[in-house]
């Protein structure tokens, strides 16, 4: 069997919906769009943090300065000063 064979049948065996709508997963993004891209030069700090640690060690506190700065956003600017 080729791989684009196996990999076609994987994903029919595959479910992405929640069987039972009462899973208790309730996942939604309340980010407001914003235009702007953001600065990659603030996600610095932040992703050094996080690269100190395992990620089997990451909580909340590690994890949600980036996602706060990340929410909402089109695209990250990586471009002259930005990184």
């Amino acid at each position: 069997m080729s791989v684009g064979k196996r990999r076609k049948n994987l994903l029919k065996k595959r479910t992405w919906r929640s069987k039972k709508p009462d899973d208790g997963i309730d996942i939604f993004c309340t980010a407001t769009p914003k235009q702007e891209p953001l600065e990659g030069k603030f996600l610095l700090k932040p992703a050094r943090e996080l690269s100190s640690k395992p990620p089997k060690d990451w909580d909340d506190n590690d994890l949600m300065p980036i996602v706060k700065l990340l929410a909402g956003r089109p695209y990250i600017d990586g471009r002259g000063d930005q990184f």
